[in-house]
This record gives structure tokens, sequence and C-alpha cells, in this order.
């Protein structure tokens, strides 16, 4: 059986890394200020320079990918694939999920489609996951979409996501957070580390990226013991440099290795341009 996978454009932020594997990518939407909605692809959100609105305050917001759009894609790959297993964005986050699994029970997908009900994964997160499962699937050792399930929920438990949201304001807006708490802390000027999981977690306050990056540090420590994890830093691309090479140098002094990597633009809409995030995964 060949077996696909599809994950959407909330997980990852440069598409050219699923090159030459099984994974194919559906693009949500950004739905601009007068409703109209664009693809959330790197050509669409350069054309229309949607970061730069976003950093100057328009009320650009988020779409799932249409069940028409859903049922295409799933179409197209099963001209190439015997069978696709979906993880969608986190429900937390987006209705994409119900959608997903609305679409895969036509009776033209019996059989062939399975939908991972993703409760917790988020951001790259889900493409780290993806990609091993990739390897799995090549490698042989996975060869049925039960046992790319049960892989899944085996594995997901080695990731780690937390962020900085840099707009506290828009993240409330967006109904991302809760409400009078969140307020007071944009009021104060107070950064926000959240950690993800079924349930975003309000995990530390601080008035500078420093202080909550070692929250982050102590939290990767706590997590993996002993154990090797492979870390990622995300900034979207308009991130305060400065801001940046603070984050940077914290874990410089800890000894913590890192990769630089780029926050989805799904995110960066929700939570601002300042925003800052950490995955990470156990080896």
């Amino acid at each position: 059986m060949k077996i696909g996978i599809l994950i959407d454009s909330s997980s990852i932020y440069d598409a050219s890394k699923l090159k030459d594997t099984n994974i194919d990518l559906l693009p949500l939407h950004i739905v601009m200020p007068d409703n109209s909605e664009i693809l959330d692809s790197e050509s669409a959100v350069t054309k229309n320079n949607i970061l730069k609105r976003i950093d100057d305050g328009e009320n650009i917001k988020t779409s799932q990918a249409s069940p028409g759009e859903l049922e295409q894609k799933y179409s197209e790959m099963l001209k190439e694939y015997d069978h696709i297993i979906h993880i969608p964005i986190t429900k937390n986050l987006s209705s994409m999920l119900q959608t997903a699994l609305l679409v895969s029970n036509d009776e033209k997908f019996a059989d062939k489609v399975t939908v991972y009900e993703n409760t917790d994964l988020a951001a790259q997160g889900i493409s780290l996951i993806a990609l091993e499962l990739s390897k799995a699937i090549q490698n042989n050792e996975i060869k049925t979409p039960t046992e790319a399930i049960k892989f899944i929920d085996k594995n997901k438990s080695k990731v780690y996501v937390s962020i900085i949201p840099g707009d506290l304001k828009r993240l409330l807006s967006g109904g991302r957070a809760l409400g009078i708490l969140t307020s007071v802390l944009n009021i104060l000027k107070t950064k926000l580390l959240m950690v993800w999981g079924k349930e975003p977690k309000k995990e530390a306050f601080g008035r500078t990226y420093s202080s909550l990056t070692e929250r982050v540090i102590k939290n990767l420590k706590d997590k993996y013991n002993d154990s090797e994890f492979e870390l990622f830093v995300l900034k979207t691309p308009l991130t305060n440099e400065k801001t940046f090479s603070i984050v940077k140098k914290t874990l410089d002094e800890a000894e913590v290795k890192f990769s630089d990597d780029v926050v989805p633009n799904i995110y960066t809409v929700h939570a601002g341009i300042d925003t800052i995030a950490f995955i990470a995964i156990k080896k």
C-alpha cells in the first residue's frame, strides 16, 4: 500500500522542506479586512504584503480550507497514493479537523483517507512528526493506516511547542487567549509564555524575552532529562532582530543548541510579527 501524508500551511513555513517526501501541503486561508480571502502561500502572502499589513494593525484573520478544496486535494493525492493520512491543524485552533472528518466520510473516500484527530500538535510540531512518519513509511516500517495512526500517537509526546506572542491584543481579538488576564498583561507590557497542548497553558509571565527563554530551557530539561533533542527557534520575517538576538544569546549562554526557523503565517496573523516560538523533538 502506497501511503501519502497531508498537512496544512499552519504546520510549516518553508514548503521546500517537503520536497522528495510523500507529504503534500494544503493551504489554509488568510481573510482580508474586506472579507476577501487569499491562500496562505508564500507567493500570495508576499504579493498582498500581508506581514506588513499585520504590523500596521489591519484586521486580518484566518480561515480553514473549504470542503471543496479539501475534496479536490484528496482526489489529486489519490491519483498517486492508495491511502492518505491527513494531520490537520489542532482542534483548539481551527474547525479544519471537523471539516476533514466530514469530507473523508464521503463514500468516494471510503477506506482511502484517514484523518488523525489532532488535539494537541501545533505549528512545526505537526511537520516534524509528519517527516518522521514519512521516513518510517519509506523505510517500510509503517505499512498500514492503522500503524501510521499508532506511530503518531506514540511519537507526539516527543514534541514540545511553546510560543511568546508578540501582540497580546491581536491574540485576544482572535479569541486565542483568556480575555481579562491578557488585557492586563498587554497594558503592563508583560510578555507571556504559552505551552501548547490539548489546552494552551499560560506557563510564565515576564518583562523580558530573556527571562521567558530561561523558562523554556528549564521546560526542555524537565521534559527530556538527559535525552538528546532537536530545538528550532522560530521568528517571523519581521521580528525585531534585537529581540531575536536576545533569545539566541540566552540559549547560547545555556549551551543549548538550536536551529532557526520561521513562524507559519497563520500564527503570525493571530499573535503578531514579534512572535517567537520554540519547537523541540526528542531525537
